[in-house]
């Protein structure tokens, strides 16, 4: 409570900011813009608010909840990454704050505006398709999951995409295939471009021809409908690298309604690894990347971050592996 009963909350209301913002720039934090600072402490002196610095050092102690924000909680993935940093955010005193924004900008937004207003610590996210680093940084200390935004500056943590789609490429080559097809995935994120470019990477190093890029949504229908629009090329591939594990299950059921077999008509390589791929018949082939323990070291470097002292790596590739099941076999030979 400030001077004549004005508060925080009448300051920020003032301003047309949240009441975080106005408590980072009552403890001088370098993370609010210059013109925000001047426009507060404008607020401030008209107001006539006073600081009670005892009272804002009793609520930091207490604060101990921190935002996990993921772009779709249907996806096993996702949900994986959530549970592994719910764990290590519990062992370390601090409390799970869940939010899911279903890919769409305008909802990260209000989440995270609401974040900020109960005035959580940290954040660790997704980020939603066509996300800017504006949308994610003033007011809590982040870092990016699973996706990352180019040339951000804020910490992430996400698996080695390029490394993955070599590990696939490579597997199929050796079995014998020479015209390979990617499903899926969306051009305007960057884990898609990242996927993407060690695709066509690889290929010209490897000396096959280039592959036909097919880009659907990342879901199980979007697996049916880049099946489909792959198997209608000239040259009809003998092996699907896919976006995402979910994609691969799509890929599954589209070859079925064409009447040809996962396996054994085209062979079919997914990336997650998520628990369902080993119960599919035939099991799925898929990059392996470990989602728990992704959201696992999100926290830990989050909470690094958040102490202030923390001069380490920010940028964190974790790594993965093949794991090869039945949905990869040499190609049928020809007629």
């Amino acid at each position: 409570m400030g001077k004549w009963g004005v508060t925080i909350v009448d300051v920020a209301r003032h301003v047309g900011v949240s009441p975080s913002t106005v408590s980072l720039v009552l403890r001088n934090d370098p993370s609010i813009s210059p013109p925000t600072v001047a426009r507060v402490k404008a607020a401030i002196a008209e107001l006539g608010y006073v600081y009670n610095r005892g009272a804002a050092a009793l609520r930091e102690a207490e604060s101990k909840m921190v935002g996990t924000v993921v772009h779709d909680l249907a996806n096993e993935t996702m949900t994986e990454i959530a549970l592994g940093a719910n764990v290590a955010l519990r062992e370390r005193g601090y409390v799970q704050v869940l939010g899911h924004t279903e890919d769409d900008v305008s909802e990260q937004r209000k989440v995270i505006r609401a974040f900020r207003e109960y005035g959580l610590r940290g954040l660790v996210i997704s980020p939603a398709r066509g996300s800017v680093p504006d949308d994610l940084a003033e007011g809590m200390t982040v870092v990016q999951v699973a996706r990352d935004l180019p040339d951000s500056g804020l910490a992430s943590v996400r698996s080695d995409n390029e490394a993955g789609i070599v590990a696939a490429l490579t597997h199929l080559v050796d079995l014998g295939h020479r015209h390979v097809g990617f499903v899926g995935g969306r051009p305007d994120t960057e884990t898609f471009r990242q996927r993407r470019t060690a695709f066509d990477a690889t290929l010209y190093r490897l000396g096959l021809p280039p592959g036909v890029v097919v880009e659907t949504p990342p879901t199980h229908e979007g697996g049916i409908e880049g099946i489909a629009q792959l198997l209608r090329q000239d040259t009809q591939p003998t092996a699907a690298v896919c976006f995402n594990d979910v994609v691969a299950y799509g890929v599954y059921d589209g070859l079925r309604e064409l009447g040809l077999e996962p396996g054994r008509d085209v062979s079919v390589v997914g990336f997650d690894d998520i628990p369902t791929s080993r119960r599919l018949y035939p099991a799925l082939t898929s990059v392996s990347i470990d989602p728990r323990s992704m959201g696992t070291q999100a926290v830990a470097l989050l909470i690094d971050l958040m102490s202030g002292s923390y001069d380490g790596p920010t940028q964190v590739l974790t790594p993965v592996s093949l794991v090869v099941r039945g949905s990869t076999n040499p190609p049928l030979p020809p007629g």
